[in-house]
């Protein structure tokens, strides 16, 4: 959507983490400074997994147009999503200021509840490969699918009309 004149919804842009906006000594970083942080390679989070995955991405990234055109072409339903999206912003800041002690405690508890939601998604992409399809494709298997079932219900009734008035 780069360079389509559209502005991408707060959901779908990207933050900077912290280690990308601090300098080595703490400080916030100018953008002159690069740092390198080396962190044990671990595994994206389940949401990142399931955002990753192609279904779920090409709809995310269809939503996030449609909901950017919408913005754009009717002013007075953009100023009320504009302060939608501010609230949303300020009470998710809120809210992870507030949840980290907590979170903090639950380490250990979250990264047990982490890897069996890894299982299960493993489990969910071995089951329904559909998700690794991109929703175009999905679409328009889905009309192909119907249309050919549509026609076949067509010649059904039609051969039996046709056997219904043979036997009159």
């Amino acid at each position: 959507m780069a360079g389509s004149g559209l502005e991408l919804p707060f959901w779908s842009q990207r933050q900077a983490s912290a280690a990308e906006t601090m300098s080595a000594d703490g400080a916030e970083a100018d953008g002159s400074t690069q740092v390198t942080v080396e962190e044990p390679v671990q595994q994206p989070s389940v949401v990142d997994r399931v955002a990753s995955m192609p279904l779920i991405s090409s709809t995310c990234d269809m939503v996030s147009a449609a909901y950017a055109s919408t913005k754009e072409s009717y002013p007075h339903i953009k100023t009320v999503c504009d302060a939608a999206e501010k609230g949303v912003r300020t009470l998710t800041a809120a809210a992870v200021s507030g949840a980290q002690p907590i979170l903090s405690k639950l380490e250990p508890q979250i990264a047990s509840a982490s890897e069996y939601a890894h299982r299960g998604l493993d489990k969910l992409e071995e089951n329904l490969p559909i998700l690794q399809q991109p929703t175009e494709k999905v679409l328009a298997d889905t009309k192909e699918l119907v249309s050919s079932k549509v026609s076949g219900a067509q010649e059904m009734v039609s051969s039996a009309k046709d056997t219904v008035a043979t036997q009159l």
